[in-house]
């Protein structure tokens, strides 16, 4: 399987392919209705079953990525429905985007929650960008002006109430792969999913018992050693999580984008950007259409 690096270096190759979107004349700011005068690329690469969009800011990489990721089933309406609005903001911010479609590792197609796992040690190994902002296919930038902060924090996100910091959210991630401890937790993460994807645990569960291990415990000096941070989202992010924790078969996606759609569309009214929201809002009418028809696949 060819890795991110080797996406990257053939990148080129891309730019013949019909896939290919060349946006010379810039691109609507998110929620501005103003256009971006920087020369914006977009490619696709396909590697079997696998598919990476990518969406570049500038003529060179970004020093931030913003990554989300789904499979081919029920999951990938939502991924549709999300995807508009979180790859307009990187690009007014002048972060490059990523979506992969697919299965990495594992077999069924629930396992593509473990794509994260994959899609971190890859970016991590390959050294082309310093941060990456990882979303699941159920969160959504609701604001332009969220802004990420500097660099210099290891691993950025939501914290569970009273357990301590290893209780993360591995929904909404922001990694500075060029923290020093960064490379080794996502490697030992990658290596524990391995070995007991589909059998124990989840991607979440394991990077919260290494992360619990590496702290020793509810460690809050360790942590802020460590590099580990709250992430700050500011009512700038809405997070369309699961009914129900256990479920992953995907049948409640459809209420789910209609959650995303109707808060879009408050914050559209709120705010007075109705212009890019109210396409933001179709897009999702239209994922939420093909959830509805697609085969349910059960577990």
């Amino acid at each position: 399987m060819p890795s991110l690096r080797e996406c990257w270096r053939y990148r080129h190759l891309c730019l013949l392919l019909p896939a290919l979107a060349v946006l010379s004349t810039g691109a609507f700011v998110y929620g501005t209705g103003k256009r971006r005068p920087a020369v914006q690329r977009a490619f696709r690469v396909r590697n079997g079953s696998l598919e990476y969009s990518w969406h570049l800011a500038g003529r060179d990489r970004a020093s931030l990525l913003v990554v989300q990721t789904s499979g081919w089933g029920r999951y990938q309406a939502l991924l549709n429905a999300t995807m508009p609005a979180n790859k307009a903001w990187a690009l007014g911010r002048g972060h490059d985007f990523m979506a992969l479609s697919g299965t990495a590792m594992g077999g069924p197609e629930w396992h593509s929650t473990y794509n994260k796992v994959h899609l971190m040690r890859e970016l991590a190994r390959g050294g082309e960008y310093g941060r990456v902002l990882y979303m699941d296919a159920d969160a959504v930038v609701t604001s332009e002006g969220w802004d990420l902060g500097p660099p210099g924090c290891m691993l950025s996100a939501q914290w569970g109430p009273g357990k301590g910091p290893w209780d993360v959210n591995a929904g909404v991630m922001l990694w500075d792969l060029r923290s020093k401890y960064a490379a080794d937790v996502i490697e030992k993460w990658h290596a524990q999913v391995e070995r007991t994807i589909g059998r124990e645990g989840d991607d979440q569960w394991w990077l919260q018992q290494l992360l619990k291990r590496e702290l020793g415990g509810r460690n809050y000096t360790a942590a802020r050693d460590m590099g580990m941070v709250v992430l700050e989202t500011g009512g700038n992010l809405m997070h369309a999580l699961r009914d129900n924790h256990l479920d992953w078969s995907g049948m409640d996606v459809p209420s789910r984008i209609a959650r995303v759609r109707e808060h879009m569309a408050a914050v559209a009214k709120k705010e007075g950007v109705a212009t890019r929201n109210a396409e933001v809002a179709k897009e999702a009418e239209l994922a939420e259409r093909s959830a509805k028809s697609a085969p349910v696949r059960r577990l």
